[in-house]
């Protein structure tokens, strides 16, 4: 009977803190409506890293949580996010209501977790939990089945297409994207692969959809510092190879974002400083050292500023400007190049957008969006267009001297008006979201190469050669020279396009995605055409 009694005690000993930590715990728990006050089915609310999706009623409920402050973040297709900081108390459950405003012309609240998936999304919460990155084509990457340059389905960059905070911003000539925001710049990045909408056109890879942050209704901000050396990491250029590391890298990234008048007028300003050199093998043997003495360094400048006006509850307007600045020296280094030979890089970009969108209801809707974007860039001598430059007469990778045998310039731009009209509801029991628009843009690209003085001297390989001295470059009486390779690229591209695209829910995790897009364009050149696009898919949502 004492033992019984005893083990008895041990019992309730050990549940007092086990009940005592369960009264610890509290909970949050509310709903997601649309301005109407109508509720939300399916959105998902994640606190930390519980997850919930609301019922028909649009409520949503998590319990069991360790007390202190957490952020809610609330996600349905076609609405804006939305975040809020709570606290929870021990004993307790906070009750939150959540208003979704409806965005059609974004996609920034979708996140598809059905294994595998044709649509990845990333946000900035994400973003900051993952690994350091430079480049935000680096994020990417990190997307399950794509690449920087390669996206699902074996598409390089010149077949995707890039969108900046909704406005299209591939390169005329060459594709891809010529200018993107810094990582920690992005709200949301979407990576979407097998194949387009008809609201997309001549995307024959997937697509990325970059948003980036915006201003709420409290001040907010950020600063960052970062560096990088050499001294701290070791080296992965193999002898024999060509190309180029990072060396250094110092840089500055700040932001601020908030209210100029509550629930009304909101700005975010964006800015970024770099300075960065890079580490390249050196294989002129008249040079020592194993690095070139004198490596490619670049210094770059990079400015965001965005305005969104709510002048009533039916409109909004928002407008953003974004800008980079870059000067590189002796740069496109291989390793075979004296200093005289590499180039000078000058470069800029600018792109902007201005949009409009008229909501009747959470039903219905209007955008209107005019952007575009415009960059020049040059790749200059050291010595000037009258200078030639010197290279060997080899098979490959010929060493150079005394100026680069080319210099560059290429000025690409594009403008473009979007206006689309989205509407939802319910048709036979399934629901139906419908986007009917037309498109039109504008395009540009100019390109030019032209070989310094006209010409470039090739002298052999030769025991005795200097190329400070004229008189070792002959052989057999003469010196070879090389001509030709001058390039100038003009050209003028117009598309025009009408579609209509539908998403119907034939189940609660399926889609289907019927879509006709007619396009026509035409160019500088006597060439127009026009075609009609059929498009039709299904996923997993």
């Amino acid at each position: 009977m004492p033992r019984l009694t005893l083990l008895a005690a041990v019992l309730a000993a050990a549940a007092v803190p086990a009940a005592a930590a369960a009264q610890a715990r509290g909970g949050v728990e509310g709903r997601v409506v649309d301005p109407a006050g109508r509720p939300l089915s399916a959105a998902e609310v994640s606190v930390g890293r519980w997850r919930a999706i609301t019922d028909a009623d649009g409520a949503w409920r998590i319990t069991h949580l360790e007390s202190g402050v957490y952020q809610i973040a609330v996600r349905r297709l076609g609405y804006r996010s939305s975040r809020q900081d709570v606290e929870v108390e021990p004993g307790r459950t906070i009750r939150v209501t959540f208003t979704l405003e409806p965005v059609p012309f974004t996609l920034d609240s979708l996140v598809v977790s059905a294994p595998p998936s044709s649509i990845s999304t990333t946000d900035a919460d994400e973003i900051s939990l993952l690994p350091s990155t430079l480049d935000p084509r680096q994020l990417i990457a990190l997307t399950p089945g794509a690449r920087p340059d390669q996206i699902w389905g074996g598409a390089s960059d010149q077949a995707n297409s890039y969108s900046l905070d909704g406005t299209a911003i591939n390169h005329p000539g060459l594709g891809g994207a010529p200018l993107l925001p810094s990582p920690s710049w992005i709200e949301t990045l979407e990576v979407r692969g097998l194949g387009a909408g008809a609201d997309v056109g001549d995307a024959q890879g997937g697509l990325v959809e970059v948003v980036t942050l915006r201003g709420r209704n409290v001040i907010e901000g950020a600063l960052r510092t970062s560096f990088e050396s050499e001294r701290l990491n070791g080296t992965n250029l193999v002898p024999g190879e060509i190309g180029s590391e990072l060396a250094s890298r110092r840089e500055v990234d700040g932001q601020v974002r908030g209210p100029l008048v509550h629930h009304r007028l909101h700005f975010a300003l964006f800015g970024h400083v770099i300075r960065q050199e890079e580490r390249v093998l050196n294989y002129l043997p008249s040079t020592g050292g194993v690095f070139v003495a004198r490596p490619p360094s670049f210094a770059e400048e990079r400015g965001l500023a965005k305005l969104s006006w709510k002048p009533d509850d039916r409109d909004l307007v928002g407008g953003s400007l974004m800008g980079r600045h870059q000067n590189g020296d002796h740069v496109d280094q291989t390793g075979y190049e004296a200093a005289a030979a590499t180039a000078r890089l000058r470069q800029w970009n600018l792109t902007g957008n201005l949009t409009w969108q008229r909501s009747w209801s959470p039903l219905s809707a209007l955008t209107v969006r005019l952007g575009g974007f415009v960059a020049r860039e040059w790749h200059d001598p050291y010595n000037g267009s009258a200078t030639p430059g010197i290279e060997l007469w080899t098979p490959v990778n010929p060493p150079s001297y005394q100026n680069t045998t080319f210099s560059t310039a290429a000025y690409p731009s594009s403008v473009g008006l979007t206006a689309a009209w989205t509407g939802r509801g319910r048709l036979v029991g399934l629901d139906h979201e419908v986007k009917l628009g037309a498109e039109y843009t504008v395009g540009g690209w100019f390109y030019e190469r032209r070989r310094n003085a006209g010409m470039t001297w090739r002298p052999l390989r030769v025991s005795g050669f200097d190329p400070a001295i004229p008189a070792t470059w002959v052989y057999l009486n003469a010196i070879p020279t090389g001509w030709g390779g001058d390039v100038t690229i003009n050209s003028n591209v117009r598309n025009g396009a009408l579609f209509v695209q539908e998403q119907i829910g034939i189940l609660p995790w399926l889609r289907f995605n019927p879509g006709f897009r007619y396009g026509w364009w035409g160019t500088s050149a006597p060439q127009a055409g026009a075609r009609d696009s059929p498009r039709c898919g299904t996923r997993p949502s």
